[in-house]
């Protein structure tokens, strides 16, 4: 369990970078999403055109009429692939900003993360978001892998806690 939580501390920032990365919240405002907007459909884009009650029921943990005033319209405004693409890009743009590409370990790391994920498909079994994002196409880019599977990793192991909008 020490083992797990180690990895947990040193993996999450690989992913929960996207929700506060400049390049996120410029390239969702490129397609029209401001604000929570960008936080909601990136992190649901994998279920397609998800309406406001199905991201409100996927993400209990935030009030309803927060992630209602996000997720209405937003999907008139840009399609769940440009959202994708978007998250995608400002992943990777950030991750080489921040140096990742050049870290000596990455091909272990990525190898053990992806096998980690990859074995996490096995207890999918209520946990949407995660079940989505691993119908995805895996990256090519090996930074985009890493992001990927630690995005399932996050996904697969999320648990109630209350948040604040």
């Amino acid at each position: 369990m020490e083992t797990a939580r180690a990895a947990w501390r040193r993996l999450e920032p690989v992913h929960a970078m996207i929700y506060f990365a400049p390049e996120a919240r410029r390239r969702y405002a490129n397609l029209g999403l401001s604000g929570r907007a960008g936080y909601f459909t990136s992190r649901s884009a994998a279920f397609g055109p998800a309406s406001a009650d199905l991201v409100i029921s996927t993400f209990y943990n935030f009030h309803p009429e927060c992630v209602r005033k996000a997720v209405d319209g937003a999907w008139d405004t840009t399609t769940p692939q440009q959202v994708l693409d978007a998250r995608y890009a400002a992943a990777g743009e950030a991750l080489r900003r921040a140096g990742i590409h050049e870290f000596p370990h990455l091909d272990e790391v990525l190898a053990l993360t992806r096998r980690a994920a990859d074995a996490a498909r096995e207890h999918a079994q209520g946990r949407p978001l995660f079940a989505a994002h691993a119908a995805l196409s895996w990256p090519q880019e090996p930074v985009l892998q890493l992001w990927h599977a630690q995005t399932l990793l996050r996904e697969s192991a999320e648990t109630a806690k209350s948040r604040a909008c």
